[in-house]
């Protein structure tokens, strides 16, 4: 390499000083409202009228978070404004593990939330047994989220700059042709799957299960409604009076059951919709970039 052709290392400037402010900004904004949450699921979770399963996947939900805020974000602040990587090769390699097991413990978690509001409906009954499985979906969140990340401790090393030995980058292998650059980019599209397809596939089918299940209870309270307008309530002289007052009340609790039902089912599909779209338009952009990134980090190799 020609180095008098080339730029030593990458400087400090304007839009460097951008990206900087910009995740001050946004690690202003994620502490506070992570610990506030942090905060409130904590207390809730000492209540033990108050503490459930949704309350207890919120909580690691909101811990996936906090791993994110206080890992990710100050380690791009302060790498930012160093420019280069000064942390050793330990840090490399444990900064890039947690960048990629806080997602992952989020998209798993996620994923156990769609698993228990579909058990919720089909199972209502099972409240015990119903705990017990949430904390073996978390546990097991966990265990993949941790089995999946630790490639990041082998893909990730400290390398200096060919004409700059004390300037330091930490890069995958592939940067500095340590190895085959298809490794990295069939991890990164394992990571695409496992935290943007599987629980896109997952929220669909489970929601989807969810609303047709609604639906098809709605349809039978109705046919059951249809069939009480079809018998005829005998005179209230010719019955007592709390005979008479039973036999009214049945189809009034079957209408009232029915009309929270057909809310139920509405709500049902709004946050389907709203999930779905909200996923997708959050997530999409940055996986779109990483592939159109790697995909050209691999052709660049080919044609060499």
């Amino acid at each position: 390499m020609n180095c008098t052709a080339v730029v030593l290392q990458p400087i400090f400037d304007g839009t460097t000083f951008l990206m900087l402010i910009s995740n001050c900004v946004l690690f202003v904004f994620a502490a506070s409202g992570n610990i506030t949450m942090f905060l409130i699921l904590n207390r809730n979770m000492r209540d033990k009228k108050r503490n459930s399963r949704i309350l207890f996947l919120l909580y690691h939900m909101n811990i996936a978070d906090l791993i994110v805020t206080f890992e990710y974000l100050p380690k791009e602040i302060i790498h930012t404004y160093t420019v280069g990587w000064y942390a050793g090769d330990l840090m490399c390699k444990l900064c890039k593990f947690f960048d990629i097991f806080g997602i992952y413990l989020s998209a798993n978690i996620l994923i156990c939330m769609c698993f228990d509001r579909l058990f919720a409906v089909t199972c209502p009954l099972t409240t015990l047994k119903g705990l017990q499985r949430t904390k073996f979906m978390v546990a097991t969140a966990w265990f993949v989220a941790i089995l999946l990340s630790s490639p990041q401790l082998f893909i990730w090393i400290i390398a200096s700059h060919p004409c700059d030995k004390s300037f330091t980058q930490c890069v995958s292998k592939d940067f500095v042709r340590a190895w085959d650059p298809r490794i990295t980019l069939a991890y990164t599209f394992l990571t695409a799957i496992e935290t943007y397809f599987v629980p896109l596939a997952v929220i669909i089918l489970c929601y989807s299960f969810i609303f047709y299940r609604l639906r098809t209870t709605v349809k039978l309270h109705i046919d059951v409604q249809n069939f009480h307008q079809k018998v005829q309530v005998p005179a209230r002289k010719q019955v007592s009076s709390n005979q008479y007052i039973d036999k009214m009340a049945k189809p009034r609790a079957s209408a009232v059951h029915l009309d929270n039902l057909r809310r139920a089912k509405s709500k049902t599909l709004k946050m389907t919709f709203s999930i779905v779209l909200f996923f997708i338009v959050c997530w999409t952009p940055y996986y779109t970039a990483v592939m159109l990134y790697f995909f050209r980090i691999n052709l660049s190799v080919s044609k060499e």
